[in-house]
């Protein structure tokens, strides 16, 4: 059964098609939450917190068909909460993510092979490692990442463009160092 009609079963009371739903996306949440949060208290309380909030909340999605980015962005929120709350920090992206990154420089894509992955990669902000880990490990679009963060498409391509040449910059920065 398709997702826009087990949301509708899901909301007219249907326990059992709300957790398919849940058993569908559970392994990306886990993903996207272990990629914000730095151990596995607060990423269970944050997975608990969107799952209670999706159940209670679910009748109130207008478009099924969102289900989805709409489970993302209650996580994100969840996991931002999180955060600021002080008990948790950003922790770094596996180097997939970075190798990922399209680049006009070879070197560029060798990056962890030639300085220390991680330190580059904790360079960014919190932001720009969620915006790293929804394109590069959960192959979200522009448009579904500009709905998750409550952003424009455009505002998320102009962001994508800054992340990359601030890797690039510091990257040259500690190649030179070298």
């Amino acid at each position: 059964m398709d997702d826009e009609k087990l949301v509708v079963k899901a909301q007219n009371g249907d326990k059992e098609a709300f957790t398919k739903l849940i058993q569908r996306y559970k392994k990306e949440m886990y993903c996207i939450a272990k990629s914000r949060l730095n151990n596995e208290v607060d990423i269970d309380d944050a997975i608990q917190e969107t799952l209670y909030k999706a159940y209670v909340n679910i009748r109130k999605l207008k478009e099924p068909k969102y289900f989805k980015t709409w489970i993302i962005r209650i996580l994100y929120n969840n996991c931002t909460d999180i955060t600021r709350s002080g008990n948790s920090k950003i922790i770094s992206f596996e180097e997939k993510i970075l190798d990922s990154i399209p680049g006009d420089d070879d070197a560029y894509l060798d990056i962890t092979n030639n300085c220390d992955f991680f330190e580059l990669i904790d360079s960014l902000t919190d932001d720009e490692k969620t915006l790293i880990t929804l394109k590069f490990s959960k192959d979200y679009d522009n448009k579904d990442i500009g709905k998750i963060l409550n952003i424009k498409e455009g505002s998320v391509r102009m962001r994508f463009l800054r992340i990359k040449e601030k890797l690039k910059s510091k990257y040259k920065g500690e190649a030179k160092n070298e």
